[in-house]
């Protein structure tokens, strides 16, 4: 379904620390996130062969807590930690080479999470 994939896609775009956006705050060009951290070597975009199952994923189906999300309070029934990496590179342009990789998490919460 074409909604898989957009919302996929969303999400990558969303990304404020990847596909250099670390260059306008002082730091080095970043390149494109990589979801599929059971892999190794890592590899930008992710492993085009990749699947769910090389992912890392925490999820808490009874979360407790809010998030306030434009000074409103929204109740989460279910939230999901994705895990991720970047990598750091050592220039802008295509010839550049990946310095570091850095690790982070997406967050995903569902309002009310059918609770």
């Amino acid at each position: 379904m074409a909604q898989n994939a957009e919302i996929g896609n969303l999400i990558m775009r969303l990304n404020p620390y990847t596909n250099n956006r670390l260059v306008g705050k002082g730091g080095s060009p970043a390149g494109d996130m990589d979801v599929f951290m059971a892999l190794d070597p890592p590899t930008q975009g992710g492993d085009p062969a990749a699947t769910i199952l090389e992912m890392q994923l925490e999820v808490d189906a009874a979360y407790p807590g809010e998030w306030t999300f434009k000074g409103q309070p929204h109740r989460l029934g279910k939230t999901a930690r994705l895990k991720y990496r970047f990598p750091v590179m050592s220039g802008p342009t295509a010839a550049a080479t990946v310095l570091y990789w850095v690790e982070d998490y997406v967050l995903i919460g569902f309002e009310d999470g059918g609770i």
